[in-house]
């Protein structure tokens, strides 16, 4: 709903992951993170790996991506 209520691209979307349920996200170009913690199924089917959820993974990957822009 989000991509097209703004026009947004799947390569401009950052999916978070850290379990089963979430897998509905993955679309063909979106950019996949699977939270450390998540099962090994999880992070076999994501791009990257994030910090644990327990850690603030999603709040850091997202500075530090946008730190990097």
């Amino acid at each position: 709903y989000i991509q097209k209520r703004f026009g947004i691209s799947p390569e401009e979307t950052m999916v978070f992951l850290d379990y089963y349920n979430d897998t509905s996200m993955i679309t063909d170009n979106t950019v996949t993170y699977a939270m450390e913690n998540a099962p090994d199924e999880i992070k076999k089917l994501c791009r990257y790996v994030a910090p644990s959820n327990n850690d603030g993974g999603v709040i850091k990957t997202i500075n530090q991506y946008l730190s990097s822009i």
